[in-house]
């Protein structure tokens, strides 16, 4: 996937930055994973009808999950591919993709390039994909350019959100699970609390051991880490209570086991430590908080879809001459699951 500019793209710097390929296609809703084996199934059969020497461009390629499809389907024909895969995030999938990046060595990538201003010649590719990528670009913008740079008689093909997907589904829930995490006020009561509790414990065994104070004392500090705790525990609970009544799910759930961690491992960790793992749980939260906010925005309904296919049959019939576009519903697996739009055609 991709942001629509560099500034807007951290999100994104930070996501790639791991051995994963895809970003959006569901892998563990009921039946999802099935729709997942068809959609690389139908990417395949569409690499598969591209001649050889076919000159590829991916755009918001991430860390190159078609383009890995693409050099798949070459070698298994036997013929020749060259390449080139943009994104507007500071990508290196070959130093981050261990699992299946092998075929990445065959890919060229360009970290840090926009759809809309692509650094080749006119006519450079013979086909251009991309997955989840096109509808994130300013697309009066993305689209000329994505027509100058395909040669006469390319083909592209692109998968679009769709605003009645299962994805969209599944990224509404994800977003009120970031939200109730956000109106829990927890993040805040951790960077308060958590330093404090393990500064009163640490004094109260310092006290003990050390007898330099009276009992009265100790039980003063005791008094008021529990306090503290009991504040602590007080808001996870209710987040808890308002997960379950949410239906929970994989962020909340993970977010509940990195503070339940922090909290246990205080006594072993400096103010310094704490302090960092807490920023980084908030930084991965506002990271996914932006992803999921720009995938809601850029999916379409029908009428953006059609709207997409316009803009594509109007700049290739004004500066190109004609071409082929169409548009349909990309629908999956043995229960028919909606995964976005097709766009798919021919320059003239």
């Amino acid at each position: 996937m991709i942001s629509n500019s560099h500034h807007q793209s951290w999100a994104w710097d930070l996501y790639w930055k791991a051995d994963r390929l895809q970003s959006c296609v569901p892998q563990n809703s009921t039946g999802s994973g099935d729709a997942a084996v068809a959609l690389d199934a139908a990417w395949m059969a569409w690499f598969a009808s591209l001649p050889n020497q076919t000159r590829l461009l991916d755009v918001g390629t991430g860390n190159g999950a078609l383009a890995a499809l693409a050099v798949k389907s070459a070698r298994e024909r036997k013929v020749d591919f060259t390449i080139d895969a943009v994104d507007a995030a500071d990508i290196d999938p070959v130093q981050y993709v261990k699992t299946g990046g092998e075929a990445l060595q065959n890919v060229r990538f360009h970290p840090r390039t926009l759809m809309q201003k692509l650094p080749f010649d006119d006519g450079t590719f013979t086909a251009i994909s991309g997955q989840y990528a096109l509808e994130y670009a300013p697309i009066d913008e993305a689209v000329p350019e994505i027509l100058r740079v395909l040669a006469p008689r390319g083909a592209f093909r692109f998968l679009i959100h769709a605003k009645d997907s299962v994805l969209m589904t599944h990224s509404s829930q994800q977003m009120a699970q970031l939200q109730m995490i956000e109106d829990s006020g927890l993040i805040a009561l951790m960077r308060e609390q958590i330093p404090a509790i393990k500064d009163m414990e640490q004094r109260v065994q310092h006290i003990r051991a050390s007898g330099t104070l009276n009992a009265h004392d100790s039980h003063a500090l005791e008094a008021k880490a529990r306090e503290a705790s009991q504040s602590l525990a007080i808001a996870v609970a209710r987040l808890v209570r308002d997960g379950t009544a949410l239906g929970a799910g994989d962020i909340f759930k993970a977010f509940m086991e990195s503070a339940g961690w922090l909290f246990e491992q205080r006594h072993k960790l400096d103010d310094a430590a704490i302090k960092a793992l807490i920023d980084e749980i908030d930084l991965k939260r506002a990271a996914r908080h932006q992803r999921l906010s720009a995938l809601l925005a850029a999916a379409h309904d029908e009428d953006q879809g059609r709207a997409l296919h316009d803009l594509f049959a109007r700049y290739g019939r004004h500066r190109h001459g004609g071409g082929r576009v169409a548009i349909s519903p990309a629908i999956f697996g043995t229960q028919q699951i909606k995964l976005g739009w097709w766009l798919t055609g021919n320059r003239s």
